[in-house]
């Protein structure tokens, strides 16, 4: 029996790992006539999907990186939606890439195929009147954060919070022991999981202050060895990073190693990002910095309207993991907080508090959240998806 077409689009690793969850749902409900096309990453490709594109083709960070590459941009997007009004699926689902996602959206408002965003921009920081934008070709809006639905659902946009897809990862699971018996870490060994982004201009910011960052703290811990997960596409720059520091490093560019080095590591060191969840999850205290073109954070620090960047202060509405931007985004005082963390046992239990309640807030209902953002879109090509009721706060169960 033939199933329904379902065109998936994502554009970062975070992207990839939602995408790649919710084909294993849609699979799970539709079974064998399910067609899925479209555009993503390693982790969507191994769940069946042949990428048009090589998905890092459409990742960009900054305003200032998007300028040089727009021409390249609006061809994609172009060459994007001639393909899936020739294709006609049942529906389109973005992830991800708003920049890219939403210039789409509005070229194929025409057709009728129902477009389901999955992941809400983050008009609650800045530039809030994209929600009502959005809601003018959007069918539907999934949101992986409790607080959302309410700034869409006031512009008439049906919008449905189904939790974060990182619950699913299996961060919580990780085998710290196993994980530096397989590395020849000692049991004494101070280890730091250091994560400087995803993106070639993020690693390029980040990765010489994290080297001085290391340097500092082996005057202060001498056993100190470091762990760096990372993705393919800047690898090579990880690899220019462990050059030149001189303790003991492992590269892990295997997701399946992810959460047994989260468990194996005393502290994390990370850009801001989606990476922050993931350390929640399994409860590793953290440090978050970012650090963009001066160009760019010029430019952003004038636009946000939250006192936070890191989503787990966000989520708590307090302080609760220490960020480090931009200027303060420097070796002296990143290794000074991280080794309070490593320190100060009872700020360390205090911030482990703080992660296990925002990763509370992350949930929805029992169901995993690809299996209710799947469910939601068979609803919606099945009727019209006029009748959902949007979940907010007050909805979730902790």
């Amino acid at each position: 029996m033939k199933g329904p077409t379902f065109f998936l689009l994502a554009g970062e690793p975070s992207g990839d790992f939602i995408g790649a969850h919710l084909m294993k749902a849609l699979k799970q409900k539709y079974g064998k006539g399910l067609r899925i096309i479209g555009i993503g990453g390693p982790q969507m490709e191994k769940e069946g999907l042949q990428s048009l594109v090589p998905m890092k083709s459409l990742s960009v960070i900054g305003i200032t990186e998007i300028i040089p590459q727009a021409l390249g941009l609006l061809k994609k997007i172009r060459e994007t939606a001639d393909f899936i009004k020739k294709e006609k699926p049942d529906a389109v689902i973005t992830i991800d890439l708003p920049a890219f996602s939403f210039r789409l959206g509005k070229k194929l408002k025409e057709t009728g195929i129902p477009h389901i965003h999955y992941g809400a921009p983050t008009v609650w920081a800045w530039r809030p009147r994209r929600a009502r934008m959005i809601s003018k070709f959007l069918t539907h809006l999934l949101t992986l954060f409790p607080f959302e639905p309410p700034y869409f659902t006031k512009h008439g946009l049906p919008t449905t919070f189904v939790g974060d897809p990182v619950l699913e990862a299996g961060f919580d699971q990780g085998h710290g022991e196993a994980f530096r018996k397989r590395h020849n870490i000692p049991k004494d060994a101070v280890l730091l999981c250091m994560l400087p982004g995803s993106r070639k201009s993020e690693v390029s910011q980040l990765a010489p202050i994290f080297a001085d960052t290391v340097r500092k703290l082996q005057r202060q811990f001498p056993k100190l060895h470091i762990v760096i997960p990372t993705v393919s596409n800047v690898s090579h720059m990880i690899g220019s990073l462990t050059k030149d520091i001189t303790c003991p490093s492992v590269i892990i560019t295997h997701e399946t190693e992810k959460a047994d080095a989260f468990a194996a590591s005393d502290v994390a060191l990370a850009a801001s990002g989606s990476v922050a969840l993931e350390l929640a999850c399994a409860q590793l205290p953290m440090v978050i910095t970012y650090k963009a073109s001066m160009l760019t954070f010029w430019i952003v620090q004038r636009m946000i309207k939250v006192p936070y960047a890191c989503m787990i202060n966000i989520l708590l509405n307090r302080s609760v993991v220490p960020e480090y931007l931009q200027e303060n985004c420097e070796p002296e005082k990143l290794s000074r907080a991280i080794s309070t963390l490593l320190t100060d046992k009872a700020l360390r239990q205090k911030q482990v508090q703080g992660l296990k309640k925002a990763k509370e807030l992350l949930k929805s209902k029992e169901e995993l959240p690809s299996v209710q953002a799947a469910n939601v879109i068979g609803d919606i090509i099945g009727g019209d998806g006029k009748r959902f009721l949007s979940i907010t706060r007050k909805d979730v169960r902790l």
